[in-house]
């Protein structure tokens, strides 16, 4: 409709520029001069479009639906002969620059449907709607004929107008949606995620006759599904790494038997009353703990047998006990997707076990044995991830993940930067700042593209309504990384 309206507006000009210079008192044989001008002006329209950015097009889409309705306006209301001819030559450059964003926006549309290969069939299928709007649209200027150039371009301008503003506003609510977005990721101060954490209070607060806990509001302003309920467990925050940029401490303590049996209670109240439930197995290493993750995956799958809903799990651990044994107990339990940090080649420095031998090698050994388990029987998902630090520019290591994984899809591998949170270590290790770990990073994902092990990197908003982290001691929260908290004093 909108492109319609464009196009109508080059109908406009051709019908009744002659027309307004007569009312102007201007002999219209100035009419071909005046072509000539705006034929010309029309070239800078290229200059225009060069210099702007593709993160811009919304913007100048805006701009000049709002200068084109102006120029509509004014020439359907001011006789003036100079404002007319200024507005005569402009306004061809008005509508030229928004009918090429528009059409971006369509190639847009095309490459988002992957439907690349029959871009100019459905291109054809879109201008064809174009050209019966464009009739409905001449059908109902033909009625204002009779009123004269000078409502066909007011009515025009005013509708043009009013597009732009309507793009200005939900440019400007986007943009105002992305900046709190980026703030929140940016600025997410260890005092805030303290708050976040401490808000809940114990699992045994959550117990009773509602078995409801306080929830904070959502930091993001997103559209939440209610209807998933995601459990974050952390059976234990030791762990068997000493890795020289984490930042938590680790104290031995596990879950007690009292505080499992509270989150069981609580997840098999809360699962059947929603239509997903995700867990998710964090550390400290949670495979220290192995028969609590298959003790509560086993209750949750009897839950799920009973009340239909779907049900995911999913597992973040250092992979150094992720033996082939271990691994097929686990997918039964319906843990079937992983992350597993390897370094590259310095993950022995990085990564090292409590003893200060390194892990790297067994890690291999196990995900090597996982990718011979046939993929009609095991269907899993395992991340890669890379923990960068400043200075590292070597992508050998990606080929020999692709030499040993590339051909598996159940495996991908995923970046990020090292940043400082204050843990032990993280000083001397030359974590990425802000101004420089985007770029590092951005490096990375290219390579790991175009040899196709990407998985791209993705925010996970801690502070869903209906996502909470349960913690060793009984305390739940909504966020992993309340790094200033008391350690628990656990027996």
């Amino acid at each position: 409709m909108i492109l319609a309206a464009l196009n109508i507006g080059r109908i406009l000009i051709n019908f009744f520029y002659a027309e307004k210079l007569q009312l102007c008192g201007i002999n219209e044989t100035w009419l071909a001069a005046i072509i000539m001008g705006y034929s010309a002006i029309q070239l800078l329209s290229e200059r225009i479009l060069a210099r702007t950015k593709p993160e811009h097009y919304n913007q100048m889409m805006a701009l000049f639906f709002i200068l084109s309705g102006i120029a509509l306006g004014v020439l359907g209301l001011v006789n003036v002969p100079v404002w007319t001819i200024l507005f005569m030559l402009i306004l061809p450059l008005f509508l030229d620059i928004p009918s090429y964003l528009l059409g971006e926006v369509q190639n847009s549309i095309v490459d988002a449907a992957g439907r690349e290969d029959n871009r100019a069939e459905l291109l054809s299928v879109f201008n064809m709607g174009v050209n019966v709007t464009e009739i409905f649209y001449l059908f109902g200027s033909s009625l204002l004929v009779s009123a004269g150039s000078t409502a066909c371009f007011v009515i025009l301008g005013a509708f043009m107008t009013v597009v732009g503003i309507g793009i200005c506003l939900s440019v400007k609510s986007a943009w105002l949606l992305s900046l709190q977005e980026k703030r929140t990721a940016t600025n997410f101060s260890l005092q805030y995620q303290e708050g976040l954490y401490m808000m809940s209070g114990y699992i045994s607060d959550c117990l009773g006759e509602n078995f409801s806990c306080i929830q904070p509001k959502p930091i993001l302003p997103q559209k939440f599904n209610w209807d998933v309920f995601m459990a974050t467990l952390i059976p234990t925050e030791g762990c068997n790494f000493q890795c020289s940029y984490c930042h938590k401490n680790h104290p031995a303590a596990s879950m007690t038997r009292d505080t499992l049996d509270q989150i069981e209670e609580y997840i098999t109240a809360q699962a059947p009353r929603h239509k997903q439930v995700v867990l998710a197995w964090l550390g400290g290493e949670p495979i220290l703990c192995k028969d609590t993750v298959l003790e509560v995956s086993e209750m949750i799958q009897n839950l799920q047998k009973q009340h239909g809903f779907q049900y995911t799990a999913k597992m973040t651990t250092n992979g150094y006990l992720l033996d082939e044994k271990l691994f097929r107990q686990f997918c039964q339990a319906g843990i079937t997707s992983y992350q597993i940090t390897l370094d590259g080649w310095n993950h022995d420095k990085t990564r090292p076990h409590v003893s200060g031998k390194g892990t790297l090698r067994t890690i291999i050994d196990n995900l090597v044995a996982l990718s011979k388990l046939p993929p009609e029987e095991y269907s899993f998902h395992i991340t890669l991830r890379r923990n960068l630090l400043a200075g590292d520019e070597d992508y050998s290591w990606y080929d020999y993940l692709y030499r040993l994984f590339g051909q598996d899809k159940r495996f991908d591998v995923l970046v990020c930067a090292v940043g400082d949170w204050g843990g032990k270590g993280s000083h001397d290790l030359s974590p990425l700042h802000q101004d420089t770990q985007e770029v590092l990073v951005a490096k990375h994902i290219a390579y790991l593209d175009k040899i196709g092990m990407l998985r791209y990197n993705q925010m996970y908003c801690v502070s869903r309504p209906n996502r909470l982290v349960f913690w060793p001691d009984g305390k739940i929260g909504k966020c992993t990384a309340a790094l200033n908290r008391p350690q628990p004093q656990l027996e």
